[in-house]
C-alpha cells in the first residue's frame, strides 16, 4: 500500500510524509531522553515502572515513525504499544504520586490516563481521533513533568 492509497489529504507530498516521520522519531528520541529524567527524579517503585513505561512508550513512538503506515502490521504495533505504555505510565507515576507531597501532579496524571485509556481503545473505530486524544494526553502530560523537572532544578541551582 502506498501513500496515495490512504486518505489524507494533508499528508500526500513526499516531502510531507517525510517530515511527519521525522518529527515523529524526533518526538520519540525526545521522550526517551525525557524518560531518563523522569525515572532519576523519583526512587519510588511504582514511579520508576511508570518512568520505564514512558521510555519504552517513546521508543514505540519512534517506531512509529520510521515504521509508516504502509508497512501494515509493524506501524499497527508499534502504534499500539505506544498508546498502552504511555497510557500506563500516566497510571503508575500518577499512582505513585497521589499519596506524596506532589498529590495534585498525581491526580493530574491520572486524570490525563483517562482519556488516553479511551484514546487507545477507540484505535481500531476512530483511529484519526484516538490519536489526536492520546497525543493531546501525552503532550500535557510530558509538558507537567518537564515544568516539574525543571523548577526542581532551578532550585537544586540556588
Amino acid at each position: 500500500m502506498s501513500y496515495a492509497q490512504i486518505s489524507r489529504p494533508s499528508v500526500t507530498s513526499p516531502t510531507t510524509i517525510m517530515l511527519f516521520q521525522s518529527g515523529l522519531v524526533l518526538a520519540g528520541i525526545l521522550g526517551i531522553i525525557f524518560s531518563l529524567g523522569l525515572f532519576v527524579d523519583n526512587r519510588a517503585p511504582l514511579f520508576r515502572l511508570g518512568a520505564v513505561c514512558a521510555l519504552l512508550g517513546a521508543a514505540a513512538l519512534a517506531g512509529v515513525g520510521l515504521f509508516s503506515e504502509p508497512l501494515g502490521i509493524i506501524h499497527t504495533v508499534v502504534s499500539f504499544a505506544f498508546g498502552i505504555l504511555i497510557t500506563a505510565a500516566m497510571f503508575l507515576v500518577g499512582g505513585s504520586l497521589v499519596g506524596s507531597s506532589s498529590k495534585r501532579l498525581g491526580v493530574f496524571s491520572i486524570i490525563l490516563g483517562v482519556p488516553a485509556l479511551v484514546g487507545i481503545s477507540q484505535f481500531s473505530s476512530a483511529r484519526g481521533v484516538a490519536e489526536v486524544v492520546l497525543a493531546t494526553a501525552a503532550g500535557l502530560w510530558f509538558a507537567a513533568f518537564g515544568i516539574r523537572m525543571l523548577k526542581r532544578a532551578l532550585l537544586l541551582k540556588r
